[in-house]
């Protein structure tokens, strides 16, 4: 068995022997760069299964949160519905409980408009003491404009009149 591998090996000239040598080198290479490959195309597998699977994961997120927003869209609606009826709800009880006190509130009623009519009256007159002053000042403001711009024009008409006599005068 293996002696006899060994004999025949010592037979074999040095330059055989280093030919066998780098054979067996080159086959053990040969067989790791396989081995190497294969561990590498098996890395590969794995990790497009890993980036399929990350994707899958991604989109279901996103389904998730468009689902969310579905449901909070929805939940706002729904809200909106809520609070117009719960308004209605107030609205009517309100009117249902001033209707069983109908007499007393109609009283109460016209007596607070009543009062805001005084008030509003009242106010009126005061608001008219402040702006009376204020109209007669900006009629003032604009009669001295008025006059001062035709002041203006009146002098400027006298500049011309005068330009045109001293024109003539430089002319004889």
């Amino acid at each position: 068995g293996m002696g006899d591998a060994e004999d025949l090996f010592s037979e074999l000239t040095k330059e055989e022997r280093l030919k066998v040598a780098q054979q067996d080198r080159l086959a053990r290479e040969a067989e790791q760069q396989a081995e190497r490959e294969g561990l590498l195309a098996a890395l590969n597998q794995r990790h497009d299964e890993f980036a399929a699977l990350s994707q899958a994961m991604q989109h279901e997120c996103e389904a998730q949160v468009q689902r969310q927003r579905q449901h909070d869209s929805e939940l706002d609606v729904e809200s909106e519905k809520t609070e117009v009826l719960m308004g209605q709800y107030r609205r009517k009880k309100q009117a249902l409980s001033l209707l069983k006190d109908r007499d007393d509130n109609m009283a109460r009623l016209q007596k607070q408009s009543a009062e805001a009519a005084k008030d509003l009256v009242e106010l009126a007159a005061e608001w008219e003491k402040h702006r009376a002053p204020l109209v007669e000042a900006l009629r003032d403001k604009k009669a001295d404009l008025l006059r001062r711009k035709n002041d203006m024009l009146r002098k400027a008409e006298a500049v011309k009149v005068m330009r045109g006599e001293s024109k003539a005068l430089v002319e004889e």
